[in-house]
């Protein structure tokens, strides 16, 4: 079972888990990359970048 990793999509896997001994939940990577690089584009420099890129025409 693949879910995002918010609190109770991690909760619902590892009930999931407890109940069926051969499934396995594990954290979305995309959503995890995702958070990541929400959280890079908050550092002003980098968020400089970014804006002055999307004015490019």
């Amino acid at each position: 079972v693949i879910t995002d990793a918010a609190y109770v999509c991690r909760a619902a896997g590892k009930l999931v888990e407890r109940e069926y001994r051969h499934i396995y939940w594990t954290p979305c990577c995309v959503h995890a990359m995702n958070n990541a690089l929400k959280d890079i584009g908050k550092i002003q420099w980098v968020n400089q970048i970014v804006t002055d890129a999307r004015d490019v025409q």
